[in-house]
């Protein structure tokens, strides 16, 4: 069996590297072992249902404990995918069952409940050959997977669950607490921001060939089921990448600085690695705060009402202390070794978006210049033609009904333009608003560039914090020793 070329994700850490390492010698040694592993897990109903999340659970590694899934979640995320795609082609093509004649899709941000909003029941209806659960903000793996479904001969669904970000983010520390495997809120962001890009690309290739299902759970206490690419528009409810990054990053943020999370929780949905002890905290309903025997708290419970408490005791200073010189070598390496090109990449893909963006924008201020030309032609020549004053009442009335239409028509045009221009030159609020439109393009387009990019700003502002930080160590030292020198004098 050929299996598709496992990608390395660049890890500088020796541990992520190994267990990366391990991961893809496994699939490329022994793909079956894992794909047998997979089928008889009943919660991939036979091997019908496909989510790279779910064949994870098949590295030992990984599978070992709750901190273990947290680390090495994307050590061992792209030998897991290359298992998804190779189970959803043998699902695709195994015709046994001639009634299994749909492919669903099921979409959404991480922690927007799919599993539990679709996959409820015991068993899979008959009709449905397989279900693909993953992320379809990338137009061209989407587009990839739908037409493997249509060429199948297939009815393909897509199902997207849509949650507020906040939602999402509660329900993602609450399986990061039950279950070791949270989510970055930088992915959250893209992966909601870049959907409805996505799925309007697919309406365009494929029609509504393809049907649509929206879950709105912007209510978390009701959910309510919208059919129809109508409803597409709906999920660009919750904003774009940069604003539902913000919301995220803002409610994070209170999250750790109310105690209601720990410095772990913060740390993995902050895309930040881990702390190397977890002392983590437990509160009970009671407000008792609880620790087992080795020194880790575990949830109890329904861990999404009631969060683990941050220890801010020695404990957690001590750890900082620990891994200090380890992450600053790590993100140093990853500025040495990936932000030039992951620079030059990112930027060189941006001004084709811009570039485009511009183009876009000159042809439509000069079709609509065109509209307004000829409108005004067709405003000159309806004059001309002004009833007498002998005319009949109807005529005259007509005439004015049919002037105020090209009147307005004029205007509409002329607003349509105002904004056009608008965009062209109005600043946005971090960039002229073409650089942002076109940014936000690049992102659906290509969310694994973006978020490359995104790692090494994150890596770069942490690495300067900490060089201004070790600056202002060095003077308060400095100080310090003169102060002693001084006292020391006779």
């Amino acid at each position: 069996m050929a299996i598709e070329e496992i990608k390395r994700r660049g890890f500088t850490s020796p541990d992520h590297l190994s267990v990366e390492e391990q991961a893809i010698a496994s699939v490329l040694t022994d793909p079956e072992k894992h794909i047998k592993e997979y089928i008889q897990d009943e919660r991939s109903f036979n091997g019908r249902y496909v989510c790279s999340d779910l064949f994870k659970e098949t590295f030992d590694t990984y599978r070992a404990d709750k901190d273990s899934r947290n680390r090495y979640n994307n050590a061992v995320h792209n030998a897991a995918s290359v298992l998804a795609a190779e189970q959803f082609r043998r699902t695709l093509a195994d015709n046994s069952v001639p009634e299994m004649d749909t492919a669903i899709f099921i979409t959404g941000s991480p922690g927007a409940g799919k599993t539990s909003t679709i996959l409820s029941s015991s068993d899979l209806p008959a009709h449905i050959r397989v279900v693909f659960e993953g992320q379809l903000s990338n137009p061209q793996t989407t587009n990839e997977k739908v037409q493997q479904a249509i060429d199948a001969g297939l009815k393909v669904d897509i199902v997207v669950v849509h949650p507020t970000p906040e939602n999402a983010l509660d329900n993602t520390l609450s399986r990061y607490y039950r279950e070791g495997r949270g989510a970055g809120i930088n992915v959250m962001a893209s992966i909601q921001g870049g959907l409805p890009d996505s799925l309007e690309m697919v309406l365009e290739r494929f029609g509504e060939t393809v049907s649509l299902t929206v879950f709105d759970r912007r209510d978390k206490n009701k959910t309510i089921e919208l059919s129809g690419w109508d409803n597409l528009p709906l999920l660009r409810s919750e904003g774009n990448y940069e604003q539902i990054k913000s919301r995220l990053k803002s409610t994070l943020d209170k999250y750790r600085d109310q105690g209601v999370i720990d410095e772990n929780a913060y740390r993995q949905a902050n895309g930040e690695p881990p702390l190397s002890k977890d002392t983590r905290v437990v509160r009970q309903p009671g407000g008792q705060l609880e620790q087992n025997a080795n020194r880790r708290g575990l949830p109890r419970g329904n861990s999404q009402e009631n969060f683990l408490v941050g220890s801010r005791s020695g404990a957690v200073e001590d750890d900082l202390v620990d891994t200090a010189q380890e992450v600053e070598r790590e993100q140093q390496a990853l500025l040495e070794t990936t932000t030039p090109s992951t620079d030059q990449s990112y930027q060189e893909a941006l001004s084709v978006y811009v570039q485009a963006k511009h183009d876009q924008v000159e042809r439509i201020e000069d079709q609509i210049e065109n509209l307004i030309d000829r409108q005004q032609s067709r405003l000159q020549q309806s004059q001309a033609n002004q009833p007498g004053i002998f005319s009949m009442p109807g005529a005259k009335r007509a005439w004015q009904t049919q002037q105020s239409k090209q009147q307005a028509r004029l205007q509409t045009l002329h607003t349509r333009l105002e904004t056009v221009r608008e965009i062209a030159n109005d600043m946005g609020v971090h960039a002229p608003r073409v650089e942002e439109l076109a940014a936000r393009k690049l992102r659906a387009q290509e969310p694994g560039l973006a978020a490359e990019w995104d790692e090494t700003q994150v890596a770069r502002r942490q690495h300067d914090a900490m060089m201004r930080m070790k600056e202002k160590q060095a003077k308060q030292l400095s100080q310090s020793g003169g102060l002693s020198l001084s006292l020391s004098k006779p």
